[in-house]
């Protein structure tokens, strides 16, 4: 003999088929349009969040030079020759990362880094 349910905890007998033979259980389910858009759109901020810039200094608020890694180079030694000026070196190593697009402090040698370019001079309005 077959079951189904009815209403919440309920089981109700089925009517025998003529041979007897249970249907195969079918658990597919096409997802809806509104489930299809809210994956792709969960996917793109997904996307746009893993490729954003990190919050802090944007590359266009500074003026910049590339240098080139040497042998010897840390980025931390990098940061307290070239610090921004009212910022620690450990500071200048966030920006240096941020500018850079990098997610850790690993540089490599020959490679090219944007650095502030602390002698080029920045131009301020004074109120008048």
């Amino acid at each position: 003999m077959h079951c189904t349910t009815g209403t919440v905890g309920q089981i109700l007998p089925m009517q025998a088929s003529a041979d007897d033979t249970p249907a195969p259980v079918r658990y597919r389910r096409r997802a809806s349009v509104g489930e299809a858009l809210l994956l792709v759109l969960t996917c793109a901020l997904v996307f746009v969040a893993l490729v954003a810039v990190r919050p802090g200094v944007a590359s266009s608020d500074l003026p910049t030079r590339a240098i080139r890694v040497r042998a010897s180079d840390t980025l931390w030694d990098i940061a307290s020759e070239n610090r921004t000026e009212g910022l620690s070196t450990a500071q200048t190593v966030e920006v240096l990362k941020t500018l850079n697009r990098l997610d850790h402090s690993r540089i490599a040698v020959g490679q090219s880094l944007l650095i502030p370019n602390t002698e080029e001079p920045v131009l301020t309005l004074a109120n008048p």
